[in-house]
């Protein structure tokens, strides 16, 4: 694991979904998390359309909270965007990650698409820890950083997600 304790973004902006993401850097990892990750998609009408006011209230609070919430952390530099679509063959075929939302944020990120999509085997998790320990690794991240990768299922077709499984909400997660 890479780590930089001088800010939290990228050096150029990239995509959320089928949002743009802003990425420009930030020495404060909650205000990012909080302003580019969560309030970015609270301004698209099609997220406001489809959420009920109390659920907007809710999410508004977790932004207030974050600092209570998550524990501050150094950056460090992350996948971003961890699932199974992340995976491709490359021309002989074999397995390659593509990296669609790198950037330097805290290191639990790269856990919270995992949880977005069909569960990964805890063998993952283990030879994850083994290469770069992470103290949640496994299962117990905050569940607030995974708001930032469900809010954009939002602008998918109804009952249509990148993975073909269904939105998160119909798989327990």
């Amino acid at each position: 694991m890479i780590v930089f304790t001088g800010c939290f973004g990228w050096g150029a902006d990239g995509r959320l979904g089928l949002l743009p993401q802003e990425n420009g850097p930030s020495a404060d990892g909650h205000e990012i998390f909080a302003e580019r990750g969560i309030r970015r998609c609270l301004r698209e009408p099609m997220v406001c359309s489809a959420l009920e006011p109390a659920d907007l209230a809710g999410l508004e609070r977790i932004c207030e909270r974050l600092p209570q919430l998550v524990p501050a952390a150094p950056s460090v530099l992350d996948h971003g965007d961890l699932w199974c679509g992340s995976v491709v063959a490359d021309p002989a075929g074999e397995p390659v990650f593509i990296d669609p939302a790198v950037g330097w944020t805290w290191a639990e990120s790269d856990f919270s698409m995992t949880y977005c999509c069909a569960p990964l085997p805890d063998r993952f998790f283990r030879a994850y820890e083994e290469i770069s320990p992470c103290p949640t690794a496994g299962g117990t991240a905050c569940p607030c950083r995974t708001v930032r990768d469900v809010v954009p299922y939002l602008f998918l077709p109804r009952n249509q997600t990148v993975d073909g499984e269904g939105p998160p909400a119909s798989r327990g997660s």
